[in-house]
């Protein structure tokens, strides 16, 4: 093994004008950030930039070369068109005769060819396949050498080997020495590389790295309680290593390494945030400043950005989604910022209030949509500065059914352009990272031309797909002190610290499994890793020694059990003979928080008089201020309210709807009930059908197939109920409908209330008002006391003349036993043939109504915002308000007592 050497002395190789080569772009990243800041702190003011450069990128840049020379005409195939041409080999062997995705085989199928050239046993493959997928993997690297052969292709795993015949036959040869640090082992075809390369005379130099202070405080262990404790641990520990630096020192370089980094990123995020950079907290901060970062980077398709992106791009092709769709209208990414209230608008009272059987819209139909809306809408009508432009190109590019995929990358930034994507505002350095990576992740489709195919526009965008799911965005280089990674990222580097967790026997060393593609003995016989458990301890032993030597301070955190149960200490804590240490003698506890004591303030704000006495919302205003004041304040003075859920066919409401408008087209051709009883069944049946007919004229299905299977099934269903339920009202005295849905105004104290009944029938000695309920709720003792739960009867009931009142009834329109009246009647004969009745003096409990909806009346009124709910198990469960009045979340923890499952009972 090569003598260490410390970071200084590759800075000193690099200020020489020599070419340094780490073993990974992180390692090259970091150092090339090294070199210049001690070039700005030796005040200079411009510099050549250093040639320090990953192995991939270095080898590559030497076939580059030989092709600029003209003594290479292969192409070096990169990452994606492996993949693309290992993809129509699967497609082309399996079809459909597989479960399997073919993009899984063909990553699995390129991992396996890559582990085999770079051991240099890729002609070894189909003598030694023994097994079904080791002979089908055979077949498909047969297939592809034979491809790669006839067409010129150079797969990046084989790139040292090409390289190594140049060197050996004279035409490759370096223009200066070359350093190769930081490097644990090399891979056959590496190590084959090299010494080709120094047998032609090149100066190649080895060396490996050494912090200045290796482990000099000695490398400690600590157990923690749970794996979050571990990352909680690590946060206060680098809290207490930055506070206890020199003040004009140098920022540290620390790695916190552990195996799924990706897996911890939110909780990562989350307590870092809380105890490193509390400054961080705000929604509105720019994180690009967080100092720490994960060094392989964010997903790329997990970026909000490029999420808006591809979803523009399906929006092209087909429906989107209505949460989907208006998330994207309202996109900071997506158009023009001044637009984003309209949007919101358009989202929350129009495109979520439309009926969709499928809650999905495409283009053309938001387009109608917004068409429509524009006519109608009282308020601004919201008209995407970008949609006509973005059309425009997609009824241009799009009708031509196939291209290439450089012109279809080219025709996705177009619609982009026009869509003005990536929005207006000036973007975070991370969203400038993002945007670039996406941009280079377009050329990388771009490349896929190599075959010279020509394929669809839903192809080219899956293709994209695809790519993005394998791309990262690489932090900014912003210096962050703290980097995120797995163990083996942090080869080719040395640091200050180092934080290592999850230590246990299952995560340090992290089991390697074999490939299930390459013969077994194969790959014993090759030294794969995971094939050999004695060799891969010793692996394991040298990667951990060599992370001592590179690291000043080292610290190793494990947890004593997970959900799963106990957990075991890795066995390299006693090979290496680290010590085990108390949490509490490494960092000393939290101190307790100190309690906010409650600063009390009057309230004595006076609220502005109502703009109008006429409200919107009828009973609701008072069924809301009966529950919660602050409800009530909240939802009809202030205008918050939830957006809209979008379900699959009809919600409740919807459906409640339908019957209102059903009953009330039937009752407004048959006047009474001795009509009805006058009616055969045939005419009984064909006006119930006209009746739903004549209520879902408004519904149009927005498919031929499942959407017009959907509406019969539902106008059925519909039908049976309301010939169940005519048998229902022939069951009550006799009666003549006298009023339908029929608009008013009701006085209550200062309000001017707009309702609209369902029905008031006229009975002997009076009228009887119907309220039809399909919900399971209904029940007159919803009426009772100062807050009722349901006023809307007793409201209406206020309408009546004086001792005219018969009747309030809940007409319950439910399939099943719940079909039925219920409410007070002032005589046995409205209900004659119920048992069970509810006798009472309407006319007192009409009085005591008008006292107690008057008192509510007059708070609303007045403003009586008190976040006072009547039942916290019932009115707190669920309410939209909850991030208004902010109630103590753990007084109504718990099963929701308003359950309103079958609900459909409508407030006008």
């Amino acid at each position: 093994m090569p003598d260490p050497v410390p970071e200084t002395y590759l800075l000193d190789t690099l200020a020489r004008g020599l070419v340094v080569i780490l073993p990974n772009r992180r390692a090259a990243r970091t150092l090339r950030q090294a070199f210049n800041e001690r070039q700005r702190m030796a005040a200079l003011r411009a510099w050549a930039a250093p040639a320090v450069l990953s192995w991939a990128d270095w080898t590559r840049g030497l076939w580059s070369g030989l092709a600029v020379e003209g003594h290479e005409l292969r192409l070096l195939l990169n990452s994606a068109q492996e993949r693309r041409l290992w993809r129509e080999i699967v497609e082309a062997s399996l079809g459909s005769r597989t479960l399997s995705s073919p993009d899984a085989l063909a990553e699995m199928a390129q991992s396996a060819w890559s582990l085999a050239a770079a051991h240099q046993a890729v002609g070894r493959i189909r003598a030694t396949a023994t097994t079904f997928d080791t002979r089908t993997f055979a077949s498909w690297a047969e297939s592809f050498r034979r491809i790669n052969a006839a067409e010129g292709y150079v797969p990046s795993a084989e790139v040292e080997d090409a390289l190594r015949a140049h060197s050996d036959s004279g035409v490759l040869r370096l223009e200066g020495p070359v350093l190769l640090a930081g490097f644990e082992e090399f891979t056959p075809a590496q190590a084959a590389l090299v010494e080709a390369l120094r047998a032609s005379g090149a100066e190649v130099a080895e060396a490996t790295l050494e912090a200045p202070n290796a482990a000099a405080s000695g490398p400690i262990n600590t157990v923690v309680p749970a794996p979050r404790d571990e990352i909680v641990f690590a946060a206060r520990w680098l809290q207490q290593l930055f506070a206890n630096r020199a003040p004009a020192s140098a920022s540290p370089r620390i790695a916190v390494l552990l195996p799924e980094p990706q897996e911890d990123r939110a909780e990562f995020e989350s307590v870092f945030r809380e105890i490193l950079a509390p400054e961080l907290q705000p929604i509105e901060a720019d994180n690009s400043a967080a100092p720490w970062e994960f060094s392989a980077g964010a997903p790329l398709l997990a970026q909000p950005m490029v999420a808006d992106a591809l979803a523009i791009l399906r929006l092209t092709q087909g429906p989107l989604a209505i949460e989907r769709l208006g998330a994207l209208l309202r996109s900071p990414f997506i158009g023009d910022s001044t637009e984003r209230l309209t949007a919101a608008r358009f989202d929350a009272n129009v495109l979520r209030r439309e009926p969709h059987l499928l809650p999905e819209l495409d283009l053309d139909g938001l387009t109608r949509l917004i068409r429509r809306q524009s006519r109608s809408a009282k308020a601004p009508a919201f008209v995407p500065s970008w949609l006509k432009a973005f059309d425009d190109i997609r009824a241009a590019k799009l009708k031509t059914p196939s291209r290439g995929y450089a012109e279809w990358s080219k025709v996705i930034r177009d619609l982009l352009r026009a869509a003005n994507w990536p929005g207006d505002r000036e973007p975070t350095p991370f969203e400038f990272a993002a945007a670039r990576a996406w941009d280079a992740t377009l050329d990388l489709l771009a490349t896929l031309d190599f075959r010279g195919l020509r394929v669809s526009f839903a192809t080219a965008v899956k293709e994209l797909e695809v790519l993005l799911r394998s791309s990262h965005v690489s932090p900014p280089a912003a210096g962050s002190p703290i980097q995120i990674m797995r163990p083996e990222e942090a080869e080719g580097s040395v640091f200050d610290a180092v934080v290592l967790l999850h230590a246990t026997d299952e995560a340090w060393p992290e089991t390697i499994r074999p490939s299930p593609l390459i013969n077994w003995s194969l790959q014993q016989d090759i030294g794969l890793a995971g094939a050999n458990a004695s060799r891969d301890a010793d692996r394991a032993m040298m990667r951990a020694e060599s992370l001592m030597r590179r690291s000043s301070k080292l610290l190793v955190v494990s947890a004593l059990a997970d959900e799963r149960g106990s957990l075991r200490p890795s066995p390299l804590l006693q090979q290496l003979n680290i010590p085990t240490v108390p949490p509490e003698e490494l960092v000393p506890p939290a101190a307790a928080l100190s309690i906010v004591e409650y600063e009390v303030l009057p309230d004595d704000v006076t609220f502005p008089s109502l703009p109008s006495p006429e409200l919107r919302g009828g009973a609701s205003v008072l069924r809301l201020q009966a529950a919660c004041g602050f409800r009530a304040f909240a939802e009809m003075r202030l205008d918050s309210a939830a957006v809209d859920p979008c379900e699959l066919g009809l919600d409740p409401i919807e459906r409640g709807k339908l019957v209102h408008r059903a009953l009330e087209s039937f009752w407004s051709a048959t006047k009474s009930q001795a009509e009805l009883r006058s009616l055969t069944a045939e005419e009984r049946l064909r006006r119930v059908s006209d009746a739903i007919d004549a209520a879902f004229a408004q519904l149009s299905p927005s498919s031929p197939g499942w959407g017009a299977a959907y509406i019969r099934l539902q106008q059925e269903r519909l039908r049976r109920v309301l010939l169940r339920w005519l048998e229902v009202e022939l069951q009550r005295g006799p009666f003549t409908v006298r009023q339908r849905e029929e608009r008013t105004t009701i006085p209550i104290g200062p309000l001017r209330l707009k309702v609209q009944p369902d029905r008031a029938d006229e009975v002997e000695g009076g009228v009887v008002l119907v309220d039809y309920k399909t919900g399971h709720r209904a029940h007159s003792s919803n009426w009772l006391g100062d807050r009722p739960d349901d006023p809307q009867l007793p409201l209406y009931a206020l309408l009546t003349e004086p001792d005219k009142l018969q009747a309030l009834l809940f007409g319950r329109v439910r399939p099943g036993s719940e079909m039925k009246w219920q409410g007070l009647a002032a005589n046995a004969s409205i209900l004659p043939s119920q048992k069970r009745q509810t006798i009472v003096d309407l006319e007192f409990r009409r009085n005591e109504w008008r006292d107690v909806l008057t008192t509510l009346a007059d708070n609303f009124a007045a403003g009586r915002a008190d976040v006072d709910p009547k039942s916290v198990a019932v009115n707190c469960n669920g309410c939209p308000q909850r991030l208004l009045c902010r109630i103590d979340p753990t007084t109504f923890a718990g099963p929701s007592g308003d359950d309103a499952e079958g609900e459909e009972e409508i407030d006008v």
